[in-house]
């Protein structure tokens, strides 16, 4: 039919009653052709449509939607496209990194295009159009990506593993090769007869699998701070074997990463058992000796205490003074200084061991020497010269007459009564003094005129003290001074 015919009226009107009638050319020479997605992709291929025959496409579906209750089909936006187009390359790519097998991927992967293929019809009876072109493409084409990129780091994986199996093997020290994931991967021939087990035994399996729980807890400890901090450690552990031999070793520990990006860690061993037994016994030798030392320091301290000083009263014995009275010059004579020198002998002791026995006597010697050392400075010394004579020296004095200031306080001291195992017991002390270098610079004459002083003092009637002759002229002439 053409619009001649209907302008002439030989067209029925029934054509046209309760009809939408649509007027256009569909002369090739109005060049108003468009291509569907069923034309040739030729310009002047079959299967092009005429832009009326597309509104009235357009006409069709509208009046459909409305008599028979039918949606009009919705697209997705632009965004929406995109979002869905991200969402399946990262579940399709995700497939395959999960699950890492040909087979396993593969059904994955055949469920996701049945699910977009199912997903499509129910959408499309729903109204919507789907872009199931778009998204199943980028499904398959993430999943042959991250296919690709696994076979390569399983190529590299496969390579870095001969290398090190080519390395360590020749290695006479234990070695080892981790995974990030703490999964032993390789190991040498020197780690297996340490750990008393075979490759295949242990290769894929964890520290827990191999070790005690303590152990396996401090090598997981000391990988994953390696793993944490990229930086080689060397720490010392104690290893147990299978056949419950405990070793001490020391691990060196190490990242390396292949041309893939592959992470490996790296453990070489030493043993240090005989080391660990060596220090030990060097240790225990050690505190030997010196346990060893300290009793002969303490033995010699023994020795040359009882060597200076008298067993009885413990004070300093002759040997000990005439050692200090000498030193005690000499430094007086360096430094401009007095030394004061007291000679003591009790008056009436042999009647006390006549009356009470020699033990008594012991015990009133240990008395009055304490008695004497309460009277004198820390710096003074009081020896026992045997008996019951005593001598004390007094360095640094400033003046004779401080010599005689002592004296007095210990002739009271020591004559005051004691009480001895229920005894009540006096006693007395006759004292001569000498002072360097007034008397004498040689030691063995001022003990000399301090012992006729002493001697002095008992012919005088005892229980004093008595000055050499030389020291009583300087305390004589002292006040006119």
């Amino acid at each position: 039919m053409n619009l001649s015919d209907v302008l002439s009226g030989r067209v029925s009107n029934n054509l046209f009653r309760d009809r939408i009638v649509l007027i256009g050319s569909v002369s090739e020479n109005t060049k108003d052709f468009f291509l569907s997605p069923f034309s040739d992709k030729k310009e002047d291929g079959p299967g092009r449509i005429s832009g009326v025959d597309i509104h009235a496409n357009f006409t069709s579906e509208m009046i459909s939607a409305t008599l028979d209750n039918r949606p009009l089909l919705r697209t997705f936006t632009y965004w929406q496209d995109a979002g869905l187009v991200i969402f399946f390359a990262t579940l399709g790519s995700g497939v395959i990194w999960r699950w890492r097998s040909p087979t396993k991927g593969g059904i994955a992967l055949i469920i996701s295009n049945s699910i977009i293929l199912g997903s499509t019809y129910l959408l499309f009876t729903l109204g919507w159009l789907f872009p199931v072109v778009p998204s199943l493409l980028t499904l398959i084409g993430s999943a042959v990506v991250a296919t690709i990129y696994l076979a390569n780091q399983a190529k590299e994986l496969g390579r870095s593993r001969e290398f090190f199996h080519l390395i360590i093997d020749n290695i006479p020290d234990p070695v080892f090769v981790k995974d990030t994931d703490f999964k032993l991967t390789v190991v040498n021939e020197a780690f297996c007869q340490l750990i008393n087990t075979t490759e295949s035994d242990i290769i894929g399996k964890t520290d827990y699998d191999i070790f005690t729980p303590d152990e396996a807890e401090i090598f997981r400890h000391q990988e994953a701070s390696v793993l944490e901090t990229s930086q080689a450690t060397e720490t010392e552990e104690v290893i147990t074997n299978l056949n419950g031999e405990t070793f001490a070793i020391a691990t060196k520990r190490s990242l390396h990463r292949d041309g893939a990006g592959n992470i490996f860690l790296v453990g070489v061993i030493r043993d240090i058992t005989e080391r660990k037994k060596l220090e030990a016994d060097l240790r225990r030798t050690a505190e030997e000796l010196t346990r060893s030392n300290d009793e002969l320091k303490k033995s010699e301290e023994h020795l040359l205490r009882l060597a200076n000083h008298d067993p009885l009263t413990n004070l300093p014995n002759r040997k000990f003074f005439n050692e200090k009275i000498q030193q005690l010059v000499k430094e007086a004579q360096q430094e401009e200084q007095l030394v004061s020198l007291l000679f003591l002998d009790l008056d009436g002791f042999k009647p006390v061991n006549d009356n009470f026995g020699h033990d008594m006597g012991d015990v009133l010697l240990k008395a009055v020497a304490q008695r004497i050392k309460n009277c004198l400075r820390a710096t003074d010394i009081v020896s026992r010269l045997g008996g019951d004579e005593f001598t004390i020296l007094l360095p640094r004095i400033k003046k004779p007459l401080d010599s005689s200031i002592v004296a007095e306080k210990i002739l009271k001291t020591v004559s005051s009564p004691y009480m001895l195992q229920g005894n009540q017991i006096q006693i007395t002390v006759s004292i001569g003094i000498s002072v360097y270098p007034f008397d004498n610079q040689d030691t063995s004459e001022l003990i000399k005129l301090a012992d006729q002083a002493m001697y002095e003092a008992k012919r005088s009637g005892r229980n004093q003290y008595k000055m050499t002759p030389q020291l009583e002229k300087l305390v004589a002439l002292a006040p006119q001074a």
